[in-house]
């Protein structure tokens, strides 16, 4: 049931008996049925309509994918000249572009972590350890050539991606 709370002005009709008041009150019920009804009805529309772009989508973001996968291609095998020799980390082409950008570095342990925690403190790299007794992989980032000397650390550098935006 709808509940409505609004003052009266001189310019309204105000009923003058139960009766119209009763007559109000089901027109009101009424209206907020056809409200509640008309809402649904929008939401089942909406609901068919996402099922829709669903369905549309899939093949358009395969087609999507299996052109990205070219252009990524041919990027990599011409990025000497695309780059002016590596001067430059993307390009303008017509109609999008096409940039380099390289990940962050990473530390995997390939040892147990408590051996490369009795290697670090052998080697008094004891910053390379937090005080909750782990590995302080972001240290090691900070100083990659020190840390690669511990047995059982790795730096792996970051992996390149390559962007592309399309001007529309």
């Amino acid at each position: 049931m709808a509940v409505s709370r609004k003052s009266v002005t001189p310019s309204q009709q105000v009923p003058q008996s139960i009766a119209e008041v009763e007559a109000i009150l089901g027109r009101i019920g009424e209206l907020t049925a056809t409200l509640k009804e008309n809402a649904a009805a929008v939401e089942a529309h909406i609901a068919i309509l996402r099922e829709r772009e669903v369905a549309q989508r899939a093949p358009l973001d395969a087609e999507v994918a299996r052109l990205e996968t070219q252009v990524r291609d041919y990027c990599n095998a011409h990025r000497a000249e695309l780059t002016n020799g590596g001067r430059s980390k993307s390009v303008r082409l017509a109609t999008g572009t096409v940039s380099w950008r390289k990940g962050r570095m990473r530390v995997r342990l390939s040892s147990a972590e408590d051996d490369v925690l009795t290697a670090l403190r052998a080697a008094k790299l004891t910053r390379f350890i937090r005080v909750v007794e782990e590995v302080d992989k972001a240290e090691m980032l900070r100083q990659p050539a020190q840390a690669a000397r511990v047995p059982g650390v790795e730096i792996i550098e970051a992996s390149e991606t390559i962007t592309i935006e399309t001007n529309g």
